[in-house]
């Protein structure tokens, strides 16, 4: 009788720990990438005084991707899994 009153807290705690888990995935929006690189600029002008940011300008170029860079890593990126028919062999058997 003990071990039937278990299963039943056990399955009642995994379906409450379900339910929480998807409503917690509900809430959550998606992020925003176009926004990454102001805010990667503002955040390390803001470790910086005022006097220093006005005698240099802070340029961050390794968090200023252009487009063209952009578009050519995706092409990169687009065949790299990709099978490439030259380098398949036939099956050796033994």
């Amino acid at each position: 009788m003990k071990k039937d009153n278990l299963i039943w807290w056990i399955v009642g705690g995994l379906g409450a720990y379900a339910l929480y888990r998807y409503y917690q995935k509900k809430g959550k929006k998606p992020f925003d990438d176009s926004k990454v690189v102001d805010i990667v600029i503002a955040e390390e002008q803001d470790k910086y005084s005022t006097p220093f940011q006005a005698e240099y300008n802070i340029v961050m170029p390794s968090d200023m991707i252009s487009a063209k860079v952009r578009a050519k890593s995706a092409e990169l990126r687009a065949g790299r899994f990709a099978i490439q028919t030259d380098k398949v062999q036939a099956p050796l058997y033994i």
